[in-house]
Protein backbone atom coordinates (compact mmCIF):
# COMPACT_ATOMS: atom_id res chain seq x y z
CA UNK A 1 0.00 0.00 0.00
CA UNK A 2 2.76 2.46 0.55
CA UNK A 3 4.82 1.78 -2.45
CA UNK A 4 1.67 2.62 -4.47
CA UNK A 5 0.80 5.43 -2.49
CA UNK A 6 3.39 6.80 -0.63
CA UNK A 7 1.16 7.40 2.52
CA UNK A 8 3.49 7.68 5.42
CA UNK A 9 2.88 5.22 8.49
CA UNK A 10 2.84 6.68 12.39
CA UNK A 11 3.82 4.41 14.69
CA UNK A 12 3.64 4.93 18.63
CA UNK A 13 6.87 4.02 19.39
CA UNK A 14 6.27 3.10 22.73
CA UNK A 15 4.41 -0.03 21.66
CA UNK A 16 7.38 -1.03 19.72
CA UNK A 17 9.45 -4.72 20.57
CA UNK A 18 12.31 -6.62 19.50
CA UNK A 19 9.36 -9.60 19.33
CA UNK A 20 7.26 -7.35 17.10
CA UNK A 21 7.09 -6.75 13.04
CA UNK A 22 8.19 -3.23 13.04
CA UNK A 23 11.18 -4.50 11.46
CA UNK A 24 9.09 -4.95 7.68
CA UNK A 25 8.29 -1.02 7.95
CA UNK A 26 12.64 -0.16 8.00
CA UNK A 27 12.56 0.27 11.84
CA UNK A 28 15.87 -0.93 13.13
CA UNK A 29 14.01 -2.40 16.46
CA UNK A 30 16.91 -3.53 17.67
CA UNK A 31 18.17 -0.09 18.74
CA UNK A 32 14.90 1.24 19.77
CA UNK A 33 14.64 2.85 23.58
CA UNK A 34 11.67 2.31 25.47
CA UNK A 35 10.45 5.99 26.64
CA UNK A 36 7.19 5.18 27.75
CA UNK A 37 4.18 2.01 28.22
CA UNK A 38 3.18 0.30 25.78
CA UNK A 39 -0.39 -0.22 25.12
CA UNK A 40 -0.68 -3.43 26.80
CA UNK A 41 0.74 -2.32 30.03
CA UNK A 42 -1.34 0.65 29.77
CA UNK A 43 -4.55 -1.43 29.89
CA UNK A 44 -3.34 -3.91 32.71
CA UNK A 45 -2.27 -0.82 34.86
CA UNK A 46 -5.73 0.57 34.22
CA UNK A 47 -7.45 -2.54 35.01
CA UNK A 48 -5.63 -2.63 37.79
CA UNK A 49 -6.20 0.31 39.48
CA UNK A 50 -9.85 0.74 38.42
CA UNK A 51 -11.64 1.69 41.30
CA UNK A 52 -15.33 -0.88 40.75
CA UNK A 53 -18.08 0.09 41.77
CA UNK A 54 -19.90 -1.86 45.04
CA UNK A 55 -23.19 0.20 44.61
CA UNK A 56 -26.40 -0.08 43.09
CA UNK A 57 -27.70 2.67 40.83
CA UNK A 58 -30.08 3.54 43.72
CA UNK A 59 -26.90 4.04 45.56
CA UNK A 60 -27.55 1.13 47.62
CA UNK A 61 -23.84 -0.66 48.44
CA UNK A 62 -23.36 -3.74 47.82
CA UNK A 63 -23.51 -6.47 50.49
CA UNK A 64 -19.97 -8.55 50.43
CA UNK A 65 -20.65 -12.32 49.96
CA UNK A 66 -18.12 -15.30 51.43
CA UNK A 67 -18.24 -19.07 51.42
CA UNK A 68 -18.67 -22.22 48.70
CA UNK A 69 -19.98 -20.73 45.71
CA UNK A 70 -18.94 -17.11 45.83
CA UNK A 71 -15.32 -16.90 44.96
CA UNK A 72 -13.99 -14.33 43.03
CA UNK A 73 -11.15 -14.37 39.87
CA UNK A 74 -8.38 -11.96 39.68
CA UNK A 75 -7.84 -9.62 36.97
CA UNK A 76 -5.01 -10.82 35.29
CA UNK A 77 -4.39 -7.99 33.21
CA UNK A 78 -7.63 -7.68 30.14
CA UNK A 79 -8.33 -11.20 31.47
CA UNK A 80 -12.22 -10.53 32.58
CA UNK A 81 -13.34 -12.03 29.52
CA UNK A 82 -11.97 -15.45 30.79
CA UNK A 83 -13.34 -14.51 34.02
CA UNK A 84 -16.70 -14.08 33.12
CA UNK A 85 -17.33 -17.34 31.29
CA UNK A 86 -15.15 -19.89 33.80
CA UNK A 87 -18.01 -17.81 36.76
CA UNK A 88 -20.74 -18.54 34.21
CA UNK A 89 -19.64 -22.42 33.32
CA UNK A 90 -19.09 -22.85 36.52
CA UNK A 91 -22.44 -22.06 38.05
CA UNK A 92 -24.06 -25.36 35.80
CA UNK A 93 -24.23 -28.41 37.75
CA UNK A 94 -23.05 -30.32 34.70
CA UNK A 95 -19.32 -29.02 35.21
CA UNK A 96 -19.70 -28.76 39.11
CA UNK A 97 -20.16 -32.40 38.75
CA UNK A 98 -17.00 -33.11 36.02
CA UNK A 99 -14.41 -31.45 37.80
CA UNK A 100 -14.81 -30.18 41.45
CA UNK A 101 -15.62 -34.15 43.09
CA UNK A 102 -13.54 -35.76 40.60
CA UNK A 103 -10.57 -33.42 41.20
CA UNK A 104 -8.34 -35.37 43.51
CA UNK A 105 -9.11 -38.88 41.73
CA UNK A 106 -7.65 -37.65 38.30
CA UNK A 107 -4.74 -35.82 40.29
CA UNK A 108 -3.97 -39.77 41.24
CA UNK A 109 -4.49 -41.05 38.03
CA UNK A 110 -3.50 -38.14 35.90
CA UNK A 111 -0.71 -39.13 33.08
CA UNK A 112 0.93 -35.84 32.24
CA UNK A 113 4.44 -35.30 34.01
CA UNK A 114 3.34 -31.74 34.29
CA UNK A 115 -0.29 -30.86 35.79
CA UNK A 116 0.72 -27.33 34.17
CA UNK A 117 -0.13 -29.22 30.70
CA UNK A 118 -3.23 -31.05 31.71
CA UNK A 119 -6.56 -29.13 31.11
CA UNK A 120 -8.63 -32.02 32.76
CA UNK A 121 -5.70 -30.67 35.76
CA UNK A 122 -6.50 -26.78 35.88
CA UNK A 123 -10.31 -27.22 35.03
CA UNK A 124 -10.39 -29.12 38.44
CA UNK A 125 -8.10 -26.66 40.35
CA UNK A 126 -10.34 -23.96 39.31
CA UNK A 127 -13.36 -25.73 40.40
CA UNK A 128 -11.91 -26.00 43.74
CA UNK A 129 -10.85 -22.86 44.03
CA UNK A 130 -14.50 -21.22 42.67
CA UNK A 131 -16.50 -23.96 44.35
CA UNK A 132 -14.82 -24.92 47.91
CA UNK A 133 -15.21 -21.39 49.84
CA UNK A 134 -11.50 -21.81 50.96
CA UNK A 135 -10.34 -18.78 49.38
CA UNK A 136 -13.44 -16.68 49.77
CA UNK A 137 -13.19 -15.76 53.10
CA UNK A 138 -12.96 -12.33 54.62
CA UNK A 139 -10.19 -10.55 55.02
CA UNK A 140 -10.21 -6.47 56.83
CA UNK A 141 -9.01 -3.89 54.32
CA UNK A 142 -9.04 -0.40 56.30
CA UNK A 143 -9.81 2.09 54.41
CA UNK A 144 -9.77 5.53 55.81
CA UNK A 145 -11.89 4.90 59.07
CA UNK A 146 -14.29 2.55 57.49
CA UNK A 147 -13.12 -1.19 57.27
CA UNK A 148 -14.59 -3.19 53.88
CA UNK A 149 -14.39 -7.19 54.51
CA UNK A 150 -13.11 -8.56 51.22
CA UNK A 151 -12.30 -11.54 50.03
CA UNK A 152 -8.27 -13.20 48.30
CA UNK A 153 -10.19 -14.45 45.53
CA UNK A 154 -8.17 -16.93 43.03
CA UNK A 155 -5.67 -16.17 39.79
CA UNK A 156 -5.37 -19.00 37.68
CA UNK A 157 -2.34 -17.61 35.94
CA UNK A 158 -1.71 -21.31 35.31
CA UNK A 159 -5.25 -22.06 33.10
CA UNK A 160 -4.92 -18.73 31.53
CA UNK A 161 -1.16 -20.23 30.23
CA UNK A 162 -2.65 -23.39 29.26
CA UNK A 163 -5.68 -22.54 27.51
CA UNK A 164 -3.72 -19.66 25.23
CA UNK A 165 -0.99 -22.10 24.59
CA UNK A 166 -0.36 -21.80 20.92
CA UNK A 167 -3.45 -19.46 20.02
CA UNK A 168 -2.74 -16.31 18.56
CA UNK A 169 -4.84 -14.60 20.51
CA UNK A 170 -5.44 -16.17 23.69
CA UNK A 171 -1.61 -16.27 24.64
CA UNK A 172 -1.42 -12.66 24.78
CA UNK A 173 -2.16 -9.82 27.19
CA UNK A 174 -4.56 -8.05 25.10
CA UNK A 175 -8.80 -7.82 25.32
CA UNK A 176 -10.14 -10.28 24.06
CA UNK A 177 -14.10 -11.72 23.47
CA UNK A 178 -15.66 -13.64 26.04
CA UNK A 179 -17.99 -15.55 23.41
CA UNK A 180 -14.98 -16.20 20.95
CA UNK A 181 -13.29 -17.58 24.00
CA UNK A 182 -16.03 -19.88 24.96
CA UNK A 183 -15.85 -21.31 21.95
CA UNK A 184 -12.25 -21.65 22.41
CA UNK A 185 -12.82 -23.48 25.32
CA UNK A 186 -15.82 -25.62 24.54
CA UNK A 187 -13.60 -27.01 21.36
CA UNK A 188 -10.62 -27.88 23.98
CA UNK A 189 -12.66 -29.88 26.14
CA UNK A 190 -14.43 -31.68 23.63
CA UNK A 191 -11.00 -32.48 22.37
CA UNK A 192 -9.92 -34.08 26.01
CA UNK A 193 -13.58 -35.91 26.34
CA UNK A 194 -13.39 -37.16 22.89
CA UNK A 195 -12.20 -40.70 24.16
CA UNK A 196 -14.70 -40.22 27.22
CA UNK A 197 -17.77 -39.00 25.49
CA UNK A 198 -20.00 -39.64 28.46
CA UNK A 199 -18.01 -37.36 30.99
CA UNK A 200 -18.24 -34.60 28.37
CA UNK A 201 -19.78 -31.55 30.48
CA UNK A 202 -20.11 -29.33 27.00
CA UNK A 203 -23.27 -31.37 25.98
CA UNK A 204 -25.98 -29.41 27.58
CA UNK A 205 -25.14 -26.93 25.10
CA UNK A 206 -25.34 -29.06 22.12
CA UNK A 207 -28.44 -28.81 19.71
CA UNK A 208 -28.91 -29.23 15.73
CA UNK A 209 -29.91 -26.38 13.92
CA UNK A 210 -32.17 -27.44 9.98
CA UNK A 211 -31.59 -24.61 6.93
CA UNK A 212 -34.22 -24.90 4.72
CA UNK A 213 -33.35 -23.27 1.08
CA UNK A 214 -35.92 -23.25 -1.40
CA UNK A 215 -34.92 -22.02 -5.09
CA UNK A 216 -37.47 -19.38 -6.42
CA UNK A 217 -37.60 -20.72 -9.80
CA UNK A 218 -38.17 -24.19 -10.00
CA UNK A 219 -38.55 -24.25 -6.41
CA UNK A 220 -36.88 -27.73 -5.11
CA UNK A 221 -35.88 -27.62 -1.54
CA UNK A 222 -32.74 -28.68 -0.06
CA UNK A 223 -31.80 -28.99 3.63
CA UNK A 224 -29.00 -28.45 5.30
CA UNK A 225 -28.47 -29.59 8.97
CA UNK A 226 -25.31 -28.96 11.57
CA UNK A 227 -24.42 -29.67 15.29
CA UNK A 228 -24.09 -26.16 17.31
CA UNK A 229 -23.16 -24.80 20.71
CA UNK A 230 -24.09 -21.45 20.29
CA UNK A 231 -26.35 -18.92 18.13
CA UNK A 232 -25.60 -15.79 17.26
CA UNK A 233 -28.48 -13.13 16.50
CA UNK A 234 -28.15 -9.38 15.62
CA UNK A 235 -29.91 -6.84 17.32
CA UNK A 236 -31.52 -4.19 15.42
CA UNK A 237 -30.25 -0.79 16.39
CA UNK A 238 -32.73 1.69 15.55
CA UNK A 239 -31.71 5.27 16.26
CA UNK A 240 -34.48 7.29 17.90
CA UNK A 241 -33.65 11.05 19.02
CA UNK A 242 -30.38 12.15 20.59
CA UNK A 243 -30.32 12.85 24.36
CA UNK A 244 -29.25 16.13 25.75
CA UNK A 245 -25.31 15.42 25.72
CA UNK A 246 -26.00 14.69 22.00
CA UNK A 247 -25.41 11.04 22.13
CA UNK A 248 -27.34 8.55 20.01
CA UNK A 249 -30.01 6.37 21.65
CA UNK A 250 -32.24 3.71 20.45
CA UNK A 251 -35.77 2.16 20.52
CA UNK A 252 -35.54 -0.98 23.37
CA UNK A 253 -34.92 -4.18 21.89
CA UNK A 254 -36.30 -7.45 23.26
CA UNK A 255 -35.06 -10.90 22.88
CA UNK A 256 -38.32 -12.12 20.83
CA UNK A 257 -37.82 -10.04 18.20
CA UNK A 258 -33.59 -10.63 18.13
CA UNK A 259 -35.29 -14.45 17.93
CA UNK A 260 -37.14 -13.01 14.93
CA UNK A 261 -34.95 -12.00 12.87
CA UNK A 262 -32.55 -15.31 13.51
CA UNK A 263 -35.39 -17.10 12.26
CA UNK A 264 -36.79 -15.12 9.40
CA UNK A 265 -36.49 -15.54 5.87
CA UNK A 266 -34.09 -13.90 3.61
CA UNK A 267 -32.66 -14.04 0.11
CA UNK A 268 -29.55 -15.23 -0.43
CA UNK A 269 -27.53 -15.77 -4.39
CA UNK A 270 -27.48 -19.37 -4.88
CA UNK A 271 -25.93 -22.05 -7.13
CA UNK A 272 -28.84 -23.83 -7.90
CA UNK A 273 -28.17 -28.10 -8.80
CA UNK A 274 -31.54 -28.03 -10.74
CA UNK A 275 -31.71 -24.97 -12.51
CA UNK A 276 -27.95 -25.21 -13.29
CA UNK A 277 -26.93 -21.51 -12.94
CA UNK A 278 -26.93 -19.08 -10.46
CA UNK A 279 -30.61 -18.06 -9.07
CA UNK A 280 -31.85 -16.74 -5.98
CA UNK A 281 -32.78 -18.90 -2.97
CA UNK A 282 -35.05 -18.26 0.32
CA UNK A 283 -33.46 -19.54 3.56
CA UNK A 284 -34.61 -19.76 6.98
CA UNK A 285 -33.18 -21.24 10.19
CA UNK A 286 -35.16 -23.73 12.94
CA UNK A 287 -33.96 -25.72 15.91
CA UNK A 288 -34.48 -29.19 15.11
CA UNK A 289 -33.18 -29.98 18.92
CA UNK A 290 -32.71 -27.95 22.01
CA UNK A 291 -30.00 -27.80 24.03
CA UNK A 292 -30.17 -27.79 28.24
CA UNK A 293 -28.88 -24.85 28.11
CA UNK A 294 -28.96 -22.32 24.89
CA UNK A 295 -25.66 -19.91 24.93
CA UNK A 296 -26.21 -17.32 23.03
CA UNK A 297 -24.10 -14.18 21.34
CA UNK A 298 -25.99 -10.51 20.70
CA UNK A 299 -24.24 -9.30 17.70
CA UNK A 300 -24.52 -5.33 18.97
CA UNK A 301 -22.96 -3.52 16.41
CA UNK A 302 -23.99 -0.89 13.50
CA UNK A 303 -21.69 0.60 10.53
CA UNK A 304 -20.48 3.94 10.77
CA UNK A 305 -18.90 5.42 7.78
CA UNK A 306 -18.23 1.53 6.47
CA UNK A 307 -16.61 0.79 9.66
CA UNK A 308 -18.58 -1.24 12.33
CA UNK A 309 -18.83 -0.17 15.30
CA UNK A 310 -19.95 -1.34 19.04
CA UNK A 311 -22.80 -0.03 20.55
Amino acid sequence: HYDKTKHVISCKLGTITPEGTAANFGINVASQQKTEKSMTELQIEQNQLFNWSMETKDGKKLDPLFGPGYTGIKNLGNSCYMASVLQSIFSLDVFQQRYYPTAMEHHTQCTYDNPASCIQCQLSKLADGLLSGRYSQPTQIVNGENEQPEQDGISPSMFKTLIGKGHVEFSTMRQQDAFEFFQHLIMTIERKEHNNPGNDPTKIFKFTIQTRLQCVECKRVRYKDSTESSISISVPANKIEANENNEAEYEPVNFEQCLQLFAADSAIEYMCPACNKKTVAMTHTRFLTFPEVLVVHTRRFEEENWVPRKI
